[in-house]
């Protein structure tokens, strides 16, 4: 049984999809092995653009790593290709 399968790996995914609803100021649209979601709305601070990304997750550890270290996870999942 892999991370994308098991049962840790889904709630970690779980988890931080419940997280990206919270986001306002713009958009991101997540795409990863189970599909894709949008998340966030087109509000922005005045004079300033919403914020519109996509972000392709190759391997779904990166969802627990990110929980249990953060941006610091987030930026070295990104430096492995995840």
């Amino acid at each position: 049984m892999n991370s994308t399968t098991s049962a840790p790996g889904r709630l970690a995914r779980a988890v931080v999809m419940q997280l990206l609803r919270r986001l306002t100021g713009g958009t991101v649209r997540l795409v990863d092995p189970f599909g894709g979601a949008r998340f966030g709305d087109d509000t922005a601070p005045p004079a300033s653009p919403p914020v519109d990304v996509t972000v392709r997750v190759r391997d779904a550890r990166v969802y627990s790593r990110i929980l249990h270290e953060g941006s610091v996870g987030l930026g070295e999942s990104y430096a492995d290709g995840w």
